[in-house]
């Protein structure tokens, strides 16, 4: 999983996407903002993340009372709009 910030110039677009090339074209958000601003995106990004590692920790988890479920009743906020994209392999 990665996470790519379109206007980002700590790394680059072009560079990010290079490195999705280079791990084998992850599924990947692009986050409106820069390298500072999609730390907006916090929430979103919290949530595809316990999203994608419970999917890959196989079915039948999240276990009761686990992280996953904290996550889940973080408020949403309309900065998880920012989220632009979503790129799969």
């Amino acid at each position: 999983m990665l996470f790519l910030g379109a206007s980002d110039t700590l790394v680059p677009i072009a560079t990010g996407l290079s490195l999705r090339r280079a791990l084998g074209e992850p599924e990947t958000y692009l986050l409106s903002g820069n390298h500072d601003t999609a730390s907006l995106c916090f929430g979103f990004i919290l949530r595809a993340a316990d999203e994608f590692l419970w999917k890959e920790a196989g079915p039948g988890l999240p276990p009761s009372g686990s992280a996953g479920e904290e996550i889940a009743e973080l408020p949403r906020h309309a900065a998880e709009c920012l989220a632009v994209g979503h790129l799969e392999g």
